[in-house]
């Protein structure tokens, strides 16, 4: 299964794929509750779908990914490369967005998205992305 990149609708709830090149996985629809994806490359990974709550993606290079409709409630990703990552319509509650995560005006998050963070996290993440509040 980690050999063909295919995680798509499987329910692989607490894997750990820890320090993988896993480019282009695709893992939609998948449960992937408390995945552990830390240190992982990720690039042009889809995860629109997924379940996704609790997932670590630590230092995980994520440009291109696509997590739209995806539930990443409690998500972490500290340190991560979300450069041009697509989160639309993605539920963010509770996710962890550190300074140290990679962010820019390529990354596709909503400012109701923005709104779901805990406080520091939604103000580092409007600033990386360019967001400057509601009109």
């Amino acid at each position: 299964l980690i050999a063909e990149r295919d995680f798509q609708d499987q329910d692989l709830l607490g894997v750990d794929v820890a320090r993988r090149d896993l480019s282009g996985l695709l893992a939609t629809g998948a449960i992937l509750r408390n995945a552990v994806f830390t240190g992982c490359q990720l690039t042009n990974a889809s995860f629109d779908g997924a379940n996704l709550s609790n997932a670590h993606f630590v230092l995980a290079w994520l440009t291109d990914a696509s997590f739209s409709h995806a539930d990443c409630e409690g998500a972490s990703f500290r340190g991560a490369d979300l450069r041009r990552a697509d989160f639309e319509d993605a539920s963010l509650l509770a996710a962890t967005f550190t300074p140290d995560t990679i962010l820019d005006g390529s990354t596709k998050i909503s400012p109701q998205q923005i709104d779901s963070l805990l406080p520091d996290e939604a103000r580092f993440v409007s600033q990386a992305i360019g967001y400057s509040g509601r009109s």
